[in-house]
């Protein structure tokens, strides 16, 4: 599985719709932030049967999964979008080129579910 961390999730927004995207982000707060991105990377892992099957997952499934809804709010798509590209980003998760939309997760984001669930702070933070 070829992981591309550029291709699939690189957009080219204008101006509007990048500020539109920091807007978003800004009015989360923090604490909020981190838990999304733990309930993002946890619903991955459930959708795709984890690590070990690696089944890819579409963006939205997992965004619902997560507790947001991408398909009926724009805030939510945008920081659905967000998440997945920071996790990919940090190593977490892959994606396939060609597939954009679809991600699966990788060793080091099952490792992060696992410390995270364990208090365990020997694996890299989700933020």
């Amino acid at each position: 599985m070829g992981t591309v961390h550029d291709e699939a999730f690189t957009r080219n927004l204008s101006v509007s719709e990048r500020y539109k995207e920091v807007q978003v982000l800004a009015s989360e707060s923090p604490e909020r932030l981190e838990e999304l991105r733990e309930r993002f990377l946890r619903a991955l892992s459930d959708l795709g049967g984890g690590a070990e099957e690696g089944r890819p997952a579409m963006v939205s499934e997992v965004a619902e999964g997560a507790g947001l809804e991408p398909e009926e709010n724009p805030d939510d798509r945008a920081l659905s979008e967000r998440l997945a590209a920071e996790l990919v980003d940090v190593g977490y998760a892959s994606a396939e080129a060609g597939s954009s939309g679809f991600l699966s997760i990788t060793p080091e984001g099952e490792q992060a579910l696992k410390g995270g669930a364990n208090g365990n702070d020997s694996s890299p933070p989700l933020s």
